[in-house]
């Protein structure tokens, strides 16, 4: 079963920190979102890690995910997901 930390109580600050350390130690990373106007599939979006974190507040959310089930020639690893609730209109 997956284990998913609960990351409600971090300030901007601590957030920053997260994604930082998280990144220092990643082997790979990508950016995709979610429009269900355009697919209701995600669709790859080239953004730099610099803009990801721009976009990131006090009112984003995370999900820190421990997969416990990951395709045999990948490595054991951990999943990163947040919403920054940017409105649209």
């Amino acid at each position: 079963m997956d284990t998913f930390y609960n990351t409600r109580a971090l300030n901007l600050d601590q957030k920053l920190a997260l994604l930082n350390d998280c990144k220092a130690v990643c082997f790979r990373w990508w950016v995709d979102k979610l429009d269900c106007s355009v697919s209701l599939s995600r669709q790859a979006v080239e953004m730099t890690f610099e803009e990801i974190t721009q976009k990131l507040s006090n009112k984003s959310h995370f999900v820190v995910i421990d997969r416990t089930f990951y395709m045999k020639c990948e490595k054991k690893h951990f999943e990163i997901g947040f919403c920054t609730m940017i409105s649209t209109s």
